[in-house]
């Protein structure tokens, strides 16, 4: 793992942790239209950074299969 792979998994799991708490402190919110709307707000923001996540990760992974079919070894 490169200096910069090891940058942004710290920098993903602190992003992560964030959201996570804020989202912990909104179940935490007075039951009515302020909470849910904290809520949701924050599960979209976990739903949208899990799906960059994963086609991101996709995207890598096809950017290797290419290279190693393009590569020219002997």
């Amino acid at each position: 793992m490169s200096g910069k792979e090891r940058v942004v998994s710290k920098r993903m799991v602190l992003e992560v942790s964030i959201v996570i708490a804020c989202y912990r402190l909104a179940q935490w919110l007075p039951p009515g239209s302020m909470r849910e709307m904290w809520v949701l707000l924050l599960r979209g923001v976990i739903n949208v950074g899990t799906i960059y996540y994963v086609l991101l990760n996709v995207c890598q992974f096809l950017l290797w299969l290419y290279v190693q079919a393009t590569r020219d070894e002997p």
